[in-house]
């Protein structure tokens, strides 16, 4: 007689609750993934590695944080709220975040040298810009080439990319606005006036 024959009933609901219960986990985990972050955030999504260009470019005087990620990687997704709610927090006029996703666009991963790989570490990658420059990433490469872990932790990202005495510095010296005035005869013009 077959040896699963002989045990005990209760031994045997008790095995088929376990089966059941390690394949309705991994069934929920595959067909129904975490929902996405819903919260606040003032993040720029951009569509292309020309468009994100542009934007540094566009003016010098705003300093970028940007994520590189892609949404199949949950390091990635477990980020997302911790950049908007970062994002909600700091941005201004001249600080400003953004988001790429290098699944879409392997050509930014390309040009930032981003591993994209389904088994890379880089992931996300979080770079800081100046004056259209990178100044700042996490995570960094040392100079044997190892990647250096880090974690995205709300206060290491403040720490590492020195958000309190950038958001302190942008406050204090905000981009001039343009304010549209009317002339005598009621045309608009622009000028250049600090708010």
């Amino acid at each position: 007689m077959c040896s699963h024959l002989l045990m005990k009933p209760s031994s045997r609901r008790l095995k088929f609750a376990l089966v059941l219960h390690v394949v309705g986990r991994s069934t929920h985990t595959t067909v129904l993934p975490e929902p996405t972050y819903t919260g606040p955030e003032n993040v720029v999504y951009f569509r292309t590695v020309t468009g994100l260009d542009e934007e540094l470019e566009r003016d010098k005087r705003v300093t970028w944080l940007v994520t590189f990620y892609t949404v199949w990687n949950p390091s990635c997704t477990n980020f997302a709220p911790v950049f908007a709610k970062l994002s909600a927090e700091y941005a201004l006029d001249n600080y400003k975040f953004g988001k790429i996703d290098v699944g879409r666009y392997p050509d930014a991963a390309r040009k930032y040298q981003i591993n994209d790989s389904s088994l890379s570490r880089q992931l996300p990658t979080l770079i800081q810009f100046k004056q259209g420059k990178e100044v700042e990433r996490r995570p960094t490469v040392d100079h044997n080439g190892k990647l250096v872990k880090f974690f995205f932790s709300e206060d290491n990202i403040k720490a590492a990319f020195d958000m309190n005495n950038i958001y302190t510095e942008c406050k204090a010296n905000p981009l001039k606005k343009k304010k549209a005035v009317s002339d005598v005869n009621g045309v608009e013009n622009t000028h250049i006036k600090s708010e």
